[in-house]
């Protein structure tokens, strides 16, 4: 669900750019499957198009990917996911290490000083370099102010188990009654929350990652304390506009384009995403 977000942005600014002669055209694939993300580099590059905007995943296969960009001197943005070591023009996204720093922070407002914390990871998200980051600035957040911590951390494999998950997860909550917070540094907040068992998740200030629909739902229901934004609507509406103006303007933007780190409340959810969700009326009912 969390890309239904940028994908709206980038149908937004595409419609306000059309009048100026541009064409957008959408590539998707499965996160899952790295022939998809293959097959749709090849027909993109085959539209021999003037700039492409990128998720970059599968790390190894986008090294190649982007040599064939240079090659051809096709300019490129990198959308959410910002690798290092390239020459794209620019990256559109948070400050994922500020944003685990913010979670931090958060956190450590709410329990007090020595804070017990279990973070909960995915295997397959540990491969992506924004929530590496986001890791990173989290633990970071901690060494910076010399605050005593204790972190567990818990590794899954995958999501598809949800069974396995709450086992596991409720049994470690059970056998450390002294953590009080739990971070998790991805978009899968509310899945994790909803395994948690009901009588226990109160116990808990739960800080995660995205306002996608299940995630403002357990929000709303006192699941999860905060969540961080990071504006995906935003992020795919202006780096269409930011090729626009490269293309069309010759302005060249800066390197990094940072999307504001918005901390989401129940108290605010009912004011985030005013524009993404002005815009998908319009849109589906279209």
């Amino acid at each position: 669900m969390f890309w239904e977000s940028p994908f709206l942005g980038v149908k937004k600014a595409s419609s306000e750019i059309k009048g100026f002669g541009f064409n957008v055209i959408n590539y998707s694939y499965s996160q899952t499957d790295v022939q998809t993300y293959l097959s749709s580099f090849e027909k993109l590059i085959k539209e021999e198009p003037d700039g492409i905007v990128l998720v970059p995943a599968f790390n190894n296969k986008t090294k190649n990917i982007l040599k064939k960009l240079e090659i051809a001197k096709i300019p490129y943005f990198f959308l959410n996911i910002n690798l290092k070591g390239f020459n794209n023009l620019s990256f559109i996204g948070q400050d994922s290490f500020k944003s685990g720093y913010l979670a931090a922070k958060l956190l450590h407002t709410c329990l007090g000083d020595n804070p017990q914390i279990l973070t909960i990871k995915i295997a397959s998200h540990l491969k992506n370099d924004s929530i590496l980051e986001r890791i990173k600035g989290f633990d970071g957040y901690f060494i910076d102010n010399q605050e005593e911590s204790s972190s567990l951390n818990i590794i899954f494999k995958s999501i598809k188990s949800k069974k396995s998950i709450s086992k596991k997860l409720n049994y470690t909550l059970d056998s450390n009654p002294k953590i009080k917070g739990i971070f998790v540094p991805s978009g899968r907040v509310g899945l994790i929350s909803n395994l948690i068992n009901k009588k226990n998740i109160q116990n808990y200030k739960v800080v995660g990652y995205d306002t996608t629909p299940n995630n403002l739902k357990c929000l709303r229901k006192n699941k999860i304390t905060f969540l961080i934004s990071q504006k995906s609507f935003n992020q795919g509406y202006e780096s269409i506009i930011h090729m626009s103006d490269f293309l069309f303007k010759n302005i060249t933007p800066i390197k990094k384009i940072f999307s504001p780190i918005e901390i989401v409340t129940k108290e605010n959810l009912e004011f985030v995403n005013i524009y993404k969700q002005e815009f998908e009326k319009f849109y589906y009912s279209n």
